[in-house]
């Protein structure tokens, strides 16, 4: 009984390593976390990639929104973004609801996706179509898109 107990063990070891092998010398092998990871946690999200966010930054009637707090927004943002902080969302909504417009589509973006999450929930409860940065600020950085530093 050992011995095929140990049989069994070595060959799920083996197709566990042709399996890692496979997938890695593959051209589009399939990724290790999924591609959209802040999707499979908040599925009840709309996400948009940074790929299909970043030509919407020139349309007009789409604003992207920094979830993070105000200090992290003055040093660095998306260009053209405006800030809603999710620490405390009433006060800054104060400062922004009559700038929007509710036919506009809102990018929300973070360094936390509950940040994030906070941000599209609130906003979605107003009425405005709202999606989630997927990857957040950190993707946007990598992908090299237009941002601002310094104060606004």
């Amino acid at each position: 009984m050992k011995r095929v107990a140990l049989q069994v063990f070595a060959l799920l070891m083996i197709s566990m390593v042709l399996a890692v092998v496979s997938n890695t010398v593959r051209s589009g092998g399939l990724p290790w976390r999924g591609s959209e990871p802040d999707a499979l946690v908040y599925s009840k999200i709309d996400w948009v990639s940074v790929d299909a966010a970043a030509p919407l930054q020139d349309d007009v009637m789409t604003l992207f929104v920094d979830a993070r707090p105000q200090a992290q927004f003055a040093q660095q943002r998306v260009f053209g973004a405006v800030s809603l902080p999710a620490d405390d969302l009433t006060v800054n909504w104060a400062a922004i609801r009559d700038f929007l417009d509710p036919s506009m589509t809102l990018i929300v973006y973070a360094d936390d996706p509950n940040l994030t999450v906070r941000v599209v929930e609130f906003l979605g409860a107003r009425g405005f179509r709202v999606q989630g940065l997927g990857g957040g600020w950190d993707a946007w950085q990598a992908a090299h898109l237009p941002e601002e530093r310094g104060h606004q």
